[in-house]
This record gives C-alpha cells, sequence and structure tokens, in this order.
C-alpha cells in the first residue's frame, strides 16, 4: 500500500477507475444512512437510500425521519468537502389511495428548502405520489411514437429485413415494465395498440391490417411477449442477484411485485 494522498478535484470523467473510486468515497455515507436506525426497511433490512452513482434516493414513513437521513448527508458532506445540487434535488410524498392531502412540510438540504413534487423520473422509470404506473406507460408510449415515427420516414426505402431489426432494436425496449402492478386498463390497451400502428407503419402496412398475422409473417414478438420475457428477465435476475436489497425484495413473496409477476401482466382492476 503506498502513502496516503489527498486528490483536490472529482474523478476523471469516463475514467476506467472513477465508478470505483466514486463508491469507495461515497461507501461510508451509504453505511452511516443503513444504520442510522430511521426510514423505511423490511422485513428488518433497512432500506432507507437507494444510490446509483451520484443519484441518491431517500425512502422514510415520515418527515422526522426524512429530515435525519438529510442531516447525515449534510454532515458527511461537510467532513469530505461534498456540495450538494439543491436545485435539482426535490422530495415526493407518496399519499394512500383516494386520500387527498394538503400536508406540505418544509424539507431543507444545507439550508436551502426543496420543492415538492407530484411525480419525478428516477432511473427511466417515472414514480407518482399515488405509485400508479400509469404514468410511466404513457411516457413510453410517447418515446415509442417518436422512434417509431422517426424509423418510419427515414428508413422507408430499406429492405423489410432492415426495417424489423431497427424495430427491434428501438420499439421493444419497454425499460421498466417488469415493475408495472397498479395500472389501468385503457393506459395498458393504449400502449399495446400504439406499439402494433408503429410496426404498421414501419413496414408500411395498411392502418387496420390485423396485428396478430402481421407479427407472425414478421417472426416479431407482439405487445405482451415482450413484456412476459422483460418481466421473466427481471424476476430472474433479482432471485440470482447477490445484492443485499434485491435479495430482500426478491423473495418477499407477499409483495405487489410479487402479486403482479404472478399475474403476468394480462390485466387490472381498475377500469
Amino acid at each position: 500500500m503506498s502513502a496516503p494522498y489527498k486528490l483536490e478535484c472529482g474523478v476523471r470523467q469516463g475514467g476506467l477507475t472513477s465508478s470505483r473510486l466514486f463508491n469507495i468515497y461515497m461507501n461510508q455515507l451509504i453505511e452511516r444512512l443503513s444504520r442510522a436506525g430511521v426510514g423505511c426497511s423490511i422485513d428488518g433490512v433497512p432500506i432507507n437510500n437507494i444510490s446509483y452513482a451520484d443519484d441518491m434516493v431517500l425512502l422514510s414513513p415520515s418527515v422526522s425521519g426524512l429530515r435525519k437521513l438529510i442531516a447525515i448527508c449534510e454532515d458527511y458532506a461537510g467532513e469530505h468537502g461534498i456540495s450538494y445540487n439543491t436545485k435539482n434535488s426535490e422530495y415526493l410524498i407518496f399519499r394512500g389511495k383516494n386520500k387527498p392531502s394538503p400536508f406540505k412540510p418544509v424539507i431543507r438540504l444545507c439550508g436551502s428548502p426543496l420543492k415538492q413534487v407530484a411525480y419525478f423520473k428516477y432511473l427511466g422509470h417515472v414514480f407518482t405520489e399515488r405509485l400508479d404506473d400509469d404514468s410511466d406507460i404513457e411516457w413510453e408510449r410517447r418515446a415509442m411514437s417518436v422512434r417509431g415515427n422517426m424509423l418510419a420516414r427515414r428508413f422507408a426505402r430499406c429492405t423489410t429485413q432492415v426495417k424489423l431489426t431497427l424495430f427491434r432494436a428501438y420499439c421493444q425496449t419497454f425499460y421498466t415494465c417488469g415493475l408495472w402492478i397498479d395500472y389501468t386498463r385503457r393506459g395498458y390497451r393504449v400502449l399495446r395498440v400504439q406499439y402494433n400502428n408503429v410496426l404498421r407503419a414501419v413496414l408500411g402496412k395498411p392502418r387496420y391490417c390485423s396485428a396478430s398475422a402481421m407479427f407472425a409473417d414478421a417472426l416479431v414478438d407482439d405487445f405482451y411477449a415482450i413484456v412476459r420475457k422483460r418481466t421473466a428477465s427481471l424476476l430472474c435476475r433479482l432471485l440470482s442477484s447477490t445484492n443485499t436489497l434485491l435479495g430482500t425484495l426478491a423473495y418477499k413473496l407477499d409483495s405487489p411485485l410479487w402479486r403482479a409477476w404472478n399475474g403476468g401482466h394480462i390485466g387490472t382492476n381498475r377500469p
């Protein structure tokens, strides 16, 4: 081991060792938060903070608990020369179904009040205060519509095989569909119809041609097959993960995720 030395700047953008160095730098903060004894937990496992690179989420069932977690982050920042971006930091209150609440607490980070929002997007998934997935489904529908129109316009003269390859790459993502557990049948159906219409547009098919025949002839998975595959992939990765938090979620058999997975994403009770 070398003698200790001090870095006066952050890690290099895109450097091969940057991610590991940053993880080492922030690991003590994650440990402090996990040992704080406040915030959310599942079966005794603390899940009061979720971190990916420099994006951190704090989870607490109470305002006082959230303030204690923020205070730990502020103390760590003072000790290690960290500056938080308070303009890009927000807080969201998850509310019960059909239970509006005017409660708007003042949450501060480093003396600056944070903005309260009704939804935010974290790691590609849209979270709302009602914990429903209609907003994320609509976000996916709009994004797929934009990508599909771009493919149909720019690659109209390409061969069918090229069009299908591009369609699979750009229109079959459904990035976080394995997490959809609470949504309306209308929102789900609209996304499926959009998916069908995009393939029609890419292949130059008439608008009312048979969707099932089109997918069969093109040897392309339909909407339900894509969602089932994405869900099964997520479940397999969770069950095989060595991460403590993911393992806790994977074996929580009475969780909403497991109920949704068992249902196979074939419908919900919401009209």
